[in-house]
């Protein structure tokens, strides 16, 4: 993408989100989200699919109407609803507010540059702002283009360059990489995000992907059922979960039951560490790069088992056994085991998670 051309103001604003609700005949939907996004923030919402992102970033939009709650933006008041609250609309094209859609939702009969102008004023349509829009995604040259000659790149700048024309206030991107292959989602990732701190334009950004949602959210918004279970910055939603379903949602988990005293709880890898006033039976919440693999004759390692390695190039992750259960342990690439090997593992992480136990099921 270009550097920045600077032909207009851009704004950045503060947006809220207040006890928010919404539903679908008997299907609740939002239960009482609370959101508050700095002004040229951006926040990520990660959840698993089916959980109310969409539906959460749409009502902020204006596409969808809440049954109660209020969006706010720049001090603004967008929508209220509810019995105890005067109700206020503005709708979607009053709201300053860019989107980019999961599927681009370009029109195929019109240009690149047409798409682009399409949301601006008729007298904007033909003049500088389309073709800001345009350099600022890397697109200067391809305004007269039709969106079918494009690259799926291509096209999803352009569905950004259309978001940005208007210089919106906040800017919503729901999913927008999804539809790209491995390598190419990754470039232009790169690229959005250095471009949305260029812009410092607040911005909500949809994914299901925890690496997608690390690296683009100043902060993290961890959204299930309808609901927010967690907001904070990437370090400390993934060291610091607040509860259980957030620690084994954001990252791959071994989950060890120990006693707990005094901070500690023995384990099958030895004692651990715990940041949880916790006593009695706990279960700790450990990261593959707490584990390490040591020799089978040291003795303050735990014997197990390799059952499984995946190599990824920069590092690797190697399942092994042990008394029954299979923990994961994240090694640097040069690791040399195979299946059915025998090794130590030992625990060499900080402090970890530890929550109340979950019940076992009876059989």
């Amino acid at each position: 993408m270009s550097s920045l051309q600077s032909s207009g103001p851009r704004v950045a604003s503060h947006l809220r989100v207040e006890g928010l609700h919404h539903h679908y005949g008997d299907t609740t939907v939002l239960h009482g989200v609370d959101l508050s996004i700095d002004a040229g923030e951006c926040l990520t919402l990660l959840g698993p699919s089916g959980c109310g992102k969409t539906t959460l970033l749409r009502s902020i939009a204006g596409l969808e109407r809440p049954h109660a709650g209020q969006v706010e933006i720049a001090g603004q008041v967008m929508s209220s609803a509810g019995t105890d609250v005067k109700a206020v609309w503005v709708p979607p094209e009053r709201r300053r507010i860019g989107m980019v859609f999961q599927e681009w939702a370009l029109f195929p009969h019109m240009s690149v540059a047409d798409n682009v102008g399409y949301g601006l004023e008729r007298a904007d349509r033909s003049g500088p702002m389309v073709a800001e829009a345009l350099d600022l995604v890397g697109l200067g040259d391809l305004g007269d283009r039709m969106p079918h000659t494009l690259s799926g790149g291509q096209q999803q700048r352009v569905a950004l360059a259309r978001a940005l024309a208007p210089r919106p206030r906040v800017l919503l991107l729901d999913e927008p990489f999804s539809n790209l292959d491995t390598s190419l989602r990754l470039e232009v990732r790169t690229e959005v995000h250095r471009l949305l701190h260029e812009l410092e334009i607040t911005s909500v950004f949809v994914t299901h992907d925890q690496e997608e949602a690390f690296v683009l959210g100043d902060r993290v918004a961890v959204m299930n059922d309808g609901e927010i279970r967690q907001v904070g910055t990437p370090q400390q939603v993934y060291h610091r979960p607040e509860d259980r379903w957030v620690a084994e949602f954001v990252g791959s988990v071994s989950v060890l039951r120990g006693e707990a005293i005094a901070g500690s709880v023995n384990t099958i890898v030895g004692p651990v560490s715990v940041d949880a006033d916790l006593v009695g039976e706990v279960d700790v919440v450990v990261r593959p790069e707490h584990l390490a693999l040591a020799g089978v004759g040291d003795a303050t390692s735990a014997i197990a088992e390799v059952e499984l390695v995946e190599f990824y190039g920069h590092d690797a992750m190697v399942f092994v056994s042990l008394n029954g259960h299979r923990l994961q342990v994240r090694t640097g690439p040069m690791v040399d085991v195979k299946r059915g090997d025998q090794v130590g593992l030992r625990f060499v992480g900080g402090a970890a998670s530890a929550f109340p136990p979950v019940p076992v099921p009876a059989n």
